[in-house]
C-alpha cells in the first residue's frame, strides 16, 4: 500500500486515530506552540484547548472569481477530521473574506476556484501578512489545468505578493505526506487529473511558499476540490477514502 497510517508523529506519540489509549488528544495538539504566537497585536492566537474552541474548516471568499465553487466538499472534510482524529471540530465550516482581518483568526484556509483571479490591494496585503505570520493556506486549482485561467492568474497573483520565484516544488518526501497518514509517493493522485478534462496530466508535485522551512502557502494543480466533493455517507462504499490527505493538511497547519 502506498498510503498507510504513519505509526508515530514527530514527538513519538501514536497519532489520534480510533480509540488507542496513547492517542494524540486535542489537548496535546493545543499544547503545541502555535505559529501565531508573538507575531503582534493584529495576529490573534486561536485557542485550540478543550472545550473553548473547535477547529473550523475555513473557506476563503475573494472579490474576483468563483470562490464558492468548492463549498460542496466542506461537510465531507469536517466528517473526515471527526472520523479519523480526536481533534474537536466544528459541525459547520466558515467563510472569511481575504480582504478582511478575520483571516488572522484562522490557522488554516482553503482557497479554490475556476475563473481568473485579480486580487485587490488589501487582499494582497492580507495574504502576505497571513503567510508571514505563520498561517497555512491551500490554493487548489479547481480546473486542474496549467493552461487554464485560474492557474495562470493565481501564479501571477502569488508572484505579485511573494516574488516571481517564491513558489517552490515541495519534495515528495516532505513531512506533509507523513504528518498523519503516510503517502509514500507524495501527493495522492485524483481521478480528475486524467479524465480528459483539464490538462490531462498527472501532477506529481505540489508547490509552496516557504517561511523558515515551513509551508505557508501550498499550491495544488490536482483539483482535490472536485475529488472530495461527495457526500460523507459515500465513504462506506469506497475502499480507500480520498479525503484522508485533508487530515494531513490540517494537522500540518496546527502542529508545524
Amino acid at each position: 500500500m502506498a498510503e498507510t497510517l504513519n505509526p508515530r508523529n514527530r514527538a513519538g506519540r501514536i497519532p489520534p486515530v480510533g480509540p488507542p489509549p496513547d492517542a494524540w488528544t486535542a489537548n496535546e495538539l493545543a499544547g503545541v506552540t502555535h505559529p501565531w504566537a508573538g507575531k503582534g497585536d493584529a495576529a490573534r492566537t486561536p485557542d485550540l484547548s478543550l472545550p473553548a474552541q473547535e477547529f473550523r474548516w475555513t473557506s476563503v471568499q475573494y472579490e474576483v472569481g468563483d470562490w464558492e465553487s468548492g463549498l460542496g466538499m466542506v461537510a465531507n472534510l469536517i466528517d473526515t477530521i471527526a472520523r479519523y482524529t480526536m481533534l474537536p471540530v466544528a459541525p459547520r465550516g466558515s467563510i472569511v473574506r481575504l480582504g478582511s482581518r478575520q483571516i488572522f483568526e484562522h490557522p488554516f484556509l482553503w482557497f479554490t476556484g475556476h475563473f481568473p483571479l485579480a486580487f485587490t490591494r488589501q487582499e494582497r496585503t492580507n495574504l502576505r501578512d497571513y503567510v508571514d505570520r505563520g498561517g497555512f493556506i491551500v490554493v487548489d486549482d479547481h480546473n486542474h489545468d496549467i493552461d487554464g485561467e485560474f492557474h495562470k492568474t493565481a501564479h501571477e497573483e502569488i508572484a505579485a505578493v511573494f516574488g516571481p520565484d517564491a513558489l517552490e516544488e515541495i519534495p515528495n518526501d516532505h513531512e506533509l505526506y507523513t504528518k498523519f497518514f503516510e503517502f509514500e509517493r507524495g501527493p495522492p493522485a485524483t481521478s480528475h487529473e486524467l479524465n480528459g478534462w483539464g490538462d490531462n496530466l498527472l501532477h506529481r508535485h505540489l508547490y509552496g511558499v516557504l517561511r523558515d522551512d515551513r509551508i505557508g502557502l501550498l499550491y495544488s494543480s490536482k483539483d482535490y476540490t472536485s475529488e472530495w466533493s461527495f457526500g460523507p455517507d459515500t465513504k462506506r462504499f469506497i475502499a480507500v477514502d480520498p479525503t484522508r490527505f485533508g487530515v494531513n493538511l490540517v494537522v500540518y497547519a496546527l502542529t508545524t
